[in-house]
């Protein structure tokens, strides 16, 4: 039965490390399209010619 009383101890720590990685996983994907999406705005702008780009970058 010590068995089974050390079982449930461990499934809060393993739930905790799975939530904690999914949470820096997620937050890598989202700095990661931010950073697709910041890049592509600024070529965008320079490519258009304006003089006026810098001032929005």
């Amino acid at each position: 039965m010590e068995g089974a009383a050390t079982s449930p101890s461990r499934l809060p720590r393993l739930m905790v490390l799975l939530v904690t990685l999914s949470g820096a996983a997620l937050l890598a994907l989202n700095i990661a399209i931010v950073g697709c999406f910041v890049r592509r705005r600024a070529l965008n702008r320079r490519a258009s010619g304006g003089w006026w780009w810098w001032w929005w970058w």
